[in-house]
């Protein structure tokens, strides 16, 4: 198991594919808690063998890799394929969901405002915390001329301390934000 720009390691040297379930809780148990330690999201849990996957089964929020080996070939075949990128993609993935979901919530208090002729007030006025973009809304704007209009509005949020954040990794997610116009996002007042 590594962490993070330190490492830190719990070796199975004494349980085999006999292994008994205690050994298993056990070993399973010292890894969850090493993880709830450091907050981590996502893992990815990788070696020979099925022992992985019970363990990213238990886990529920892992990414699951083969390897031929538990040693540094090993998880340099693991890197080779991938799997932090997959990592990465899942992060971004709920961060857009977390910040799709903080637009949503706040619809009712008046905070939150969609809507292309919004965002552009408000974008004007410094006054946007958080700019959603559908990447939809983007492409299409590019495809009917009209993206120097949307480029104007993220540059002043980017100008103003906002942040921007294109919303289209997940498909839920890239549809509730078109349902709001394609733009979307948190008034700083």
């Amino acid at each position: 198991v590594a962490h993070g720009s330190g490492r830190w390691w719990i070796r199975n040297h004494g349980y085999s594919k006999t292994g008994g379930q205690e050994d298993y809780r056990e070993f399973f148990g010292q890894i969850k808690a090493r993880l709830k330690e450091i907050g981590a999201e996502y893992v990815v849990v990788a070696g020979p063998g099925g022992v992985k996957d019970a363990l990213a089964k238990e886990l529920g929020n892992a990414i699951v890799e083969g390897a031929s080996s538990v040693s540094e070939a090993g998880l340099k075949e693991v890197l080779v394929r991938g799997a932090l990128e997959r990592v990465g993609a899942e992060l971004r993935e709920a961060e857009e969901e977390r910040a799709l979901d903080s637009v949503l919530r706040e619809v009712r208090s008046g905070r939150a405002f969609y809507g292309l002729n919004e965002a552009q007030e408000l974008a004007e006025q410094g006054n946007v915390e958080l700019l959603l973009v559908a990447s939809s809304l983007l492409s299409g704007s590019v495809r009917e001329g009209t993206y120097h209009r949307l480029r104007g509005i993220i540059e002043k949020v980017k100008y103003s301390q906002g942040k921007v954040m294109l919303i289209g990794r997940r498909k839920e997610a890239l549809h509730q934000l078109e349902g709001l116009g394609g733009i979307a996002g948190l008034k700083r007042w």
